[in-house]
């Protein structure tokens, strides 16, 4: 099942070119300084506000977007026939090219960005099989292909072994983060056997009508390693 999307383009966004400009909108601790204006004309003191900043830290990163070309002065007129200074993005979206950013910022922007998620997955996992009552413990032990393994098991069982979470009355959590080797076109089918089998899903899930059901976090991955002996440490 292939993946249905509507009229894509991104001929209308905002190009940055200047590296210093694209590393705010790369990093998440110097982007939330900008995110309050991408979608509205504020004042200093609003955006302040809504980024949880000091007003004069505000004002501060203020003229520095200014300056990086990110930000816009808006000065609209009050009722008492002053000027309001506000400010806007000077656009919504944006194309940030791998020749304005470092590889190290591409990674740490990935990995910003995977961490929250990954957190997500982990504290859903934990709850999920520690939940089930009874003591927990967890096994470190050496994978035949020399690497370490560890995994959450239950004290009153120790033939327990994660396919038994596949069990019907087990919770409905799986984690899997495995090293495997193949060749470019089983990589490809495997690539289109997991996004067909998530579209499957989804798909169903969006045209089901049925009330109270949960929400759960789903992550897939899957790219060549170029540092394989990192993956086996």
């Amino acid at each position: 099942m292939d993946e249905k999307k509507g009229p894509f383009s991104t001929s209308t966004w905002h190009r940055i070119e200047d590296p210093r400009a694209a590393q705010v909108l790369a990093n998440r601790e110097q982007l939330k300084y900008l995110r309050p204006f991408l979608s509205e004309t504020l004042s200093a003191s609003k955006a302040a506000r809504a980024a949880g900043v000091r007003l004069d830290t505000m004002l501060y990163q203020i003229e520095r977007l200014i300056a990086l070309g990110l930000l816009l002065p808006t000065p609209v007129p009050s009722g008492s026939g002053r000027v309001v200074k506000t400010y806007r993005a000077i656009a919504e979206q944006f194309i940030l090219p791998f020749t304005a950013l470092q590889a190290e910022t591409l990674l740490e922007l990935f990995i910003q960005h995977d961490s929250l998620r990954r957190a997500e997955l982990g504290r859903g996992l934990i709850q999920a099989v520690v939940g089930e009552g009874g003591g927990w413990h967890v096994r470190v032990y050496r994978h035949p292909s020399g690497s370490l393994d560890w995994e959450a098991a239950p004290d009153h069982d120790p033939s327990w072994r994660q396919e038994d979470l596949l069990k019907a009355d087990a919770p409905a959590a799986w984690y899997t983060n495995a090293t495997v080797s193949l060749t470019y076109q089983e990589a490809k089918a495997l690539q289109l056997d997991l996004v067909r089998l998530y579209m499957t899903h989804i798909e169903r899930a969006a045209g089901s009508d049925q009330p109270g059901g949960a929400r759960y976090t789903l992550q897939l991955g899957l790219v060549p390693l170029q540092d394989t002996a990192a993956s086996e440490r």
